[in-house]
């Protein structure tokens, strides 16, 4: 069976490897060569058909041929001389973007065939690569000189002005990744300078190139060397002199030895797959680097808007001027394009082009691996070079999430942790609401309304048992779940490690709000996210329903002048095993977590899943005996209190259960038993010395006793494909109670795309929670908030979920009229469903008055 790879995907993965893939990296490749006779291209593509073979989706070496040759080589030349990549990223770049004035459009048309999403084309592209490099290179062979585009526009202008002029809410955004790429490069530049503290091992992860990234961090500081070379020759030599010349005899500042190091550093870059040529050691790259910046952590402090980023964070701008929204990094390449350059300039801009392309794709999640394992893995890669976005994160949200529009932002939730110290939360908020107040003050002379700002703080669910790390983020999972925070260990409890943390977390929460009550004007929700199947719903409702209970009354002695109650919303159903699970999930939440009027529920992808073609393609599915058992006593609890199809189901339950029960020596236990067992534990409170229950001795063993533990984690062989009646009702009726009880459903399309391995955003699960015009006998449409998630992990904005949206709908609803209204109701949906609220006027600037440094 052929699985449905899209062929934008594999097209876009074949055009980009030229540009940011390992392979082209380590051969250092300045053009392609039709015939494949050079060893550059034969190299380059022999590393690729290994990678693209083994996730074609069945498809004939000869279609992965031809869509090399369109994208590396276009028509067919007389001559099959060698392409330079001036000409294949030019070319590229045409392809998929058409100029409109100061911004560039998606294109609609490759070669006479039309496309019927351009959006989507370009969509698959930008996971692989970075969206300012076409943009710079669109028209760059064009003789007048056309200014790049400093952004791609998306939408038709009538939906576009429709969407920003009703304003727009912004739900679901975490702020760590809540920016684009030209900042966070930015940011790298800075932080590759002044923080003297970062490793060379900092850029460390399973899976990552360059060793599991673990060398990626030498090559990207080399590349930020060698950038600035290139600059400081293009704008200083004006390339009448040799490279070489220039470098060894025109640097004044550095001494011989820092000469020497950089002669290195240009020739190990030429060359970085050979053991003979090498970078000096990390100290001396960084003591270079900073040199030929004038960066260093005494001297450079990190911008306090993000109006300065580009020129306080990236060293370039001594040579391109951030005019006109346009970075440095675009003109940099821009003028490289349309210059002549010597062999070795040429080669050298490639190999910085490349690394910046490496770095894009480290952080940008990699399509066609589903599940928040993977994700959490490119997450957590942006940390070590994000400080110098670190104080203007709030302003760059609100920034991406309109892509620039300002004034059609109406409300804008951002998502971070809460910590253990007081100091850094206070730091926290006193950066998140001084940014946001940076954001208003910029608004004023452009906005005619001003928007609304909160806060969610979430809960980071993970599966080791150290927060610093474990088996499963050093990408080394034990067999049978060891070493992970669900196990008992050394006398403890289940998910103690987890649930102490988080108590701590909520202590410290506690505490401040208690000093600054008014701080909940700002601080909104509480959600609970990351490794959803990690940590258990009645875990976490031990940590959150008593710190929402608490400050609820903390606010309460207030009266009218109080705050409105914080609101709640969690992660459910996006990741699951099995859709069983999923649904689980979603139905724990509803009734644990989100089960106050106006919470909400996170992505919850699992209730719009169609179950016979999420069966047809997972197939037979391995899982863990406990989660099996746990997601069929969940159904045989429903069942026993909904008339639900197909009738017997429950016999059928009832026996699965006791098989397991038997298979895990449990034959003391029966069903009832394992339904007081759930209950019991969605009653425990939230200190873990108060968990063991001596009324019910099966609850003690359950939560203490690691060889019960051990037995339940053995996998067990499912066949969804005999379940899908049973998944089907059970989803009817869950969705028809999560419509009743009024949650809305936040979705994040690129993000579910990814995560759930949708593979085409016309597989959306929301286009069967909400579809258009009205289905007989279907279950209630659900309310739909649609949010971004996480825009630099997913390369997206808030509006170009809308337009990817927009353009998913428009091919199984061809009157555009419809889905712009279809459109318009979830634009208002997530307005109505937004947890912010006006302050009283003089609240922001009190609150970042008493959190500055020094006063609390």
């Amino acid at each position: 069976m052929i699985a449905a790879i899209p062929t934008d995907h594999l097209y876009a993965e074949i055009a980009a490897a030229p540009f940011a893939g390992e392979a082209a990296f380590l051969a250092a490749a300045t053009r392609l060569d039709p015939k494949l006779a050079d060893g550059d291209t034969a190299t380059l593509w022999r590393a690729l058909e290994r990678d693209l073979a083994q996730r074609a989706g069945g498809r004939r070496l000869d279609a992965l041929v031809a869509l090399r040759d369109r994208a590396w080589f276009g028509l067919p030349a007389p001559a099959q001389a060698p392409v330079g990549l001036d000409r294949v990223l030019t070319q590229l770049a045409a392809d998929f973007l058409n100029r409109r004035g100061a911004v560039a459009a998606p294109r609609d048309r490759v070669d006479d065939v039309s496309t019927a999403n351009a959006m989507t084309r370009l969509r698959w592209l930008t996971f692989a690569l970075p969206e300012d490099l076409l943009c710079a290179a669109l028209d760059a062979n064009r003789s007048d000189c056309l200014d790049p585009p400093h952004r791609v526009d998306a939408a038709l202008p009538v939906l576009h002005r429709a969407l920003l002029d009703g304003g727009l809410a912004e739900t679901h955004l975490h702020l760590g990744a809540g920016f684009d790429f030209p900042a966070y490069w930015a940011s790298a530049m800075f932080t590759l300078a002044t923080n003297t503290t970062l490793r060379e091992d900092a850029l460390a992860s399973p899976g990552a190139v360059l060793d599991e990234g673990r060398a990626l961090g030498r090559w990207l500081l080399a590349g930020a060397i060698v950038r600035l070379l290139l600059a400081g020759h293009a704008a200083r030599a004006r390339m009448h002199r040799r490279f070489e010349d220039w470098v060894r005899e025109d640097l004044a500042l550095l001494d011989r030895f820092e000469r020497r190091d950089l002669e290195h550093v240009c020739y190990a870059l030429l060359a970085p797959a050979s053991s003979a040529l090498t970078l000096p050691p990390w100290p001396r790259l960084q003591h270079l680097y900073q040199r030929i910046t004038g960066f260093n952590a005494a001297t450079r402090r990190r911008p306090e808007t993000l109006a300065d980023l580009q020129s306080a964070c990236d060293p370039m701008a001594d040579f391109y001027p951030t005019a006109r929204r346009i970075t440095p990094e675009a003109w940099f390449v821009r003028s490289m394009l349309r210059s002549q350059r010597e062999p070795i300039v040429d080669a050298l801009f490639w190999q910085v082009v490349r690394v910046r392309g490496l770095l894009y794709q480290h952080i940008v999640q990699r399509p066609m691996v589903s599940g928040l394992q993977w994700f959490t893995r490119f997450y957590g890669r942006l940390g070590p070079l994000r400080t110098g976005l670190d104080g203007v994160l709030v302003e760059a949200a609100a920034e991406r999430t309109v892509e620039g529009h300002l004034d059609g932002l109406a409300s804008l939730e951002v998502r971070t942790s809460p910590s253990k110290k007081p100091e850094d939360l206070r730091q926290t908020m006193f950066e998140a609401l001084s940014s946001w107040r940076v954001h208003l003050e910029r608004r004023q002379s452009t906005a005619p309304r001003s928007p609304e700002f909160g806060i969610v703080l979430h809960f980071i669910k993970r599966r080791d048992h150290s927060e610093r790390g474990g088996p499963w983020a050093s990408g080394r999972p034990s067999a049978f779940a060891r070493g992970t925070a669900g196990r008992p260990e050394n006398g403890g409890l289940r998910f103690e490690s987890w649930v102490e943390d988080a108590r701590q977390q909520a202590d410290t929460l506690r505490a401040f709000v208690r000093l600054e009550p008014e701080l909940l004007w700002f601080v909104r929700g509480l959600d609970v996210a990351n490794d959803e199947v990690g940590i258990p719903t009645w875990a976490v409702r031990t940590v959150l329903e008593p710190l929402r209970r608490d400050l609820d009354a903390i606010t309460a002695p207030l009266g009218p002048s109080a705050p409105p109650a914080i609101r709640v919303t969690a992660h459910c159903g996006e990741d699951f095993v099995h859709l069983l699970g999923g649904l689980r999930q979603v139905h724990e939440a509803v009734e644990l977590l989100a089960h106050r009027n106006g919470d909400r529920l996170g992505h919850a992808v699992a209730l719009g899943t169609d179950a016979a073609e999420w069966a047809r393609r997972v197939g037979p599915v391995w899982m863990s005996r406990e989660t099996r058992l746990w997601d069929l006593v969940w159904e045989f609890e429903v069942r026993s209190r909904q008339a639900l199809p197909p009738f017997g189901r429950r016999e059928v339950v009832e026996r699965g259960i006791r098989d397991i029960l038997l298979e895990c020596d449990l034959r003391g236990t029966g069903v009832d038993d394992l339904l007081n067992l759930s209950r019991d534990l969605q009653r425990l409170r939230d200190e873990p010395a108060r968990w063991p229950s001596p009324s019910n001795p099966l609850l003690d063993r359950y939560l203490s006793d690691s060889g019960l533990f051990d037995v339940l984690q053995s996998p067990v062989l499912v066949r969804p494909d005999a379940e899908v009646p049973a998944l089907d009702a059970l989803a009817n009726w869950l969705r028809d109670e999560v419509a009743r009880r009024g949650r809305v459903v936040e979705t994040n399309p690129s993000s579910n795309l990814l995560i759930a391995d949708l593979h085409s955003l016309q597989a959306h699960p929301v286009l069967r929670l909400a579809p258009i015009g009205s289905v007989p006998g279907a279950p209630h449409r659900l309310s739909i908030a649609l949010g971004s998630d996480d825009p630099i992990t997913f390369s997206t904005s808030l509006l170009r979920e809308y337009e990817l949206m927009f353009g998913a709908q428009i091919e199984r609803h061809p009157c555009g009229k419809d889905v712009e209204d279809w459109l318009e109701g979830i634009r208002r949906t997530s307005l109505a469903a937004r947890f912010t609220v006006r302050p009283p006027a003089t609240t922001l600037n009190r609150l970042i008055d008493r959190l500055a440094p020094g006063r609390l």
